[in-house]
């Protein structure tokens, strides 16, 4: 084999062994099976737990139904927008502090 299948062989099994040790520590050493606000509001069946769905309205009829009224043609940047002369950018400057 060459040195650069070798480089690759080696680190696509570094890859493996990283992703099944990684698993191994989620499942046995850190299982969060349900979160605080989950078990608030699961239900205990016996040999597992049963969490309703999270039915509250988002308001999303507002934004994509209703919208805005107002269109605004422009955008805002540089060239619309008031402009500070050399001596408004050093006063503002000398107000909050910088030397």
């Amino acid at each position: 084999m060459t040195n650069l299948k070798k480089q690759v062989l080696r680190g696509t099994l570094f890859s493996y062994v990283g992703f099944f040790i990684g698993g191994v520590n989620v499942l046995i050493f850190y299982p969060n099976l349900l979160s605080k606000e989950e078990f608030l509001i699961a239900e205990d069946l016996g040999d597992y737990y049963r969490i309703e769905a999270d039915n509250r309205d988002l308001n999303y009829n507002k934004y994509f139904e209703v919208g805005r009224v107002k269109k605004i043609d422009d955008e805002y940047n540089s060239f619309n927008t008031k402009r500070l002369s050399r001596k408004e950018l050093i006063d503002l400057l000398a107000r909050i502090g910088y030397k």
